[in-house]
């Protein structure tokens, strides 16, 4: 069985907060480190649809995904019923070592939270295993995480190290 890739995922109490900004660092930093990095993108809008096209004809027929592959090596993968799992696992066959999430506030996926106030520390008590906050002002976190500047360098050692804590842990 091939190892657990571990995957963190970034959350904002909302929009225009800098999720998008602080992960593309992380990447380029990840990458000057020989880190491979995968990204899944949570939207909030449904994707266009394949419908009526061969992909989608494809599935009807039986087939449990397809793929659409244009002749500049972009991949259009289409699998009915996908879930955050499927996504990771398919990053994973990608070769990733370390798997960013940003958004699936929901899941169950560690994650660092974004605030940029006072008004957005209830954020850390109403999502499901905050590993960390990443603050741009100095906060007085209402729970015990670590409070991380909004720092590429810091943000970027600290996914490093507890992706690698995370691999290595048993079960």
């Amino acid at each position: 069985m091939p190892p657990k890739i571990p995957a963190i995922s970034i959350v904002a109490p909302a929009s225009d907060c800098g999720k998008t900004r602080l992960i593309t660092g992380i990447v380029s930093a990840l990458a000057e480190q020989g880190i491979r990095a995968c990204i899944i993108k949570h939207s909030s809008h449904d994707a266009p649809t394949d419908l009526d096209k061969d992909t989608w004809r494809f599935r009807e027929a039986g087939a449990a995904a397809s793929a659409l592959l244009d002749n500049r090596g972009l991949a259009t993968y289409y699998i009915p019923k996908s879930s955050l799992e499927d996504a990771i696992e398919a990053m994973s066959s990608q070769g990733a070592e370390i798997i960013i999430c940003e958004g699936f506030r929901s899941s169950p996926l560690p994650k660092i939270v974004l605030i940029g106030g006072a008004e957005d520390l209830p954020l850390l008590c109403s999502l499901p295993n905050v590993a960390a906050a990443v603050a741009k002002h100095p906060i007085r976190p209402v729970v015990k995480v670590p409070v991380l500047d909004y720092d590429v360098r810091s943000v970027t050692a600290f996914i490093r190290d507890f992706c690698l804590r995370t691999r290595e842990a048993p079960g």
